[in-house]
């Protein structure tokens, strides 16, 4: 359990920089989204970013928290041969 919630806290810190105002340069962007591949098992996570008013507030910005509970709720499809 301590694990997944240091890939929390991780997850949050990266996803407060992408999102910040002003965001990070393009390099940046790609490394972030790239550590988040490693720690979210979502691989929805850049459609639920830039498709999806389902994890953004009143205001019109980005849940994080919600957004980190939905990637953690992606179970994949494994099929047996």
């Amino acid at each position: 359990m301590r694990n997944e919630q240091e890939k929390i806290k991780k997850a949050r810190v990266l996803l407060t920089e992408f999102l910040s105002n002003p965001p990070p340069n393009e390099d940046r962007d790609l490394e972030i989204l790239e550590e988040l591949s490693q720690i979210l098992p979502d691989p929805n996570l850049t459609g639920y970013i830039f498709y999806s008013d389902e994890y953004r507030d009143s205001t019109g910005k980005i849940d994080i928290d919600k957004l980190i509970d939905k990637c953690f709720q992606y179970k994949p499809n494994v099929i047996e041969l």
